[in-house]
């Protein structure tokens, strides 16, 4: 993504020559040397026979740093580059969740919102455009926001999966006692009152139902026809049902 974002906006400014609009020679020499770091990293990443995760904060504040530089270098209210935030926000997330998402975009909204306000007010930019300005940092604002509810959100998803991978605690070979186990373990991990477990026998006529629900359980068997009951009429015969009762 790195290699994608830089190299587009490179040939994005080599297109249009009215951009960068200060320093065009720095600017040109910075975003080049900048695809070729991308493209370093990029190489470093597939041959590495290790992780490059003790790098990840220093690679992150350099992405921020060039963020800066070429909101400073392109007039931050209108900068083609702003789109790189998302870039950045899409990293912080995914290396260290929302507390990455946030502080990420902490740094990048007030690095964006420096730059407007030193062009409005110190050095009275006449192309400064306020309601540009403010539509952008609002829009900032709210892709960290999305950012940070998916980064918890994949949060709280690994966090149950891995609970329910682990095997419930004091493990018994008694079935009664087992099941039990398993569905009040499945519930806590998931922070459910109720929990259900169904499976038959191939040599009897008949299939067991374990219920766990607000910490009382029960077991008992049930006839097969019986099993209907327990699926939403729009869901009859689908392939998800099946796939669910397998499952369970």
């Amino acid at each position: 993504s790195r290699v994608v974002v830089a190299t587009i906006a490179l040939l994005a400014i080599w297109l249009d020559p009215l951009e960068p609009s200060r320093h065009v020679t720095f600017a040109y020499s910075t975003l080049g040397v900048y695809v070729l770091y991308a493209g370093l990293i990029t190489f470093l990443v597939w041959r590495s026979p290790t992780s490059l995760i003790q790098f990840q904060f220093p690679m992150h504040s350099f992405d921020l740093l060039i963020f800066t530089l070429f909101m400073h270098l392109t007039d931050s209210p209108t900068s083609p580059f702003f789109v790189y935030v998302t870039f950045i926000l899409m990293g912080g997330t995914l290396r260290w969740s929302w507390r990455g998402t946030l502080w990420t975009a902490v740094v990048a909204l007030g690095v964006y919102v420096g730059i407007g306000i030193y062009l409005a007010e110190v050095l009275g930019e006449p192309s400064f455009e306020l309601d540009r300005f403010i539509i952008r940092s609002i829009s900032l604002a709210v892709i960290a926001a999305l950012l940070a509810y998916v980064g918890v959100y994949v949060q709280r998803w690994r966090h149950e999966v891995s609970g329910l991978a682990a095997s419930p605690p004091r493990a018994t070979a008694e079935a009664g006692t087992l099941v039990r186990q398993v569905l009040e373990h499945a519930a806590n991990t998931l922070d459910t009152s109720h929990a259900i477990i169904i499976w038959e026998d191939p040599e009897e006529p008949w299939c067991y139902e374990a219920v766990w629900s607000h910490g009382d359980f029960s077991l008992h068997q049930t006839a097969l026809e019986a099993l209907e009951s327990l699926v939403a009429a729009p869901l009859a015969g689908s392939n998800d049902t099946l796939q669910s009762v397998s499952a369970l």
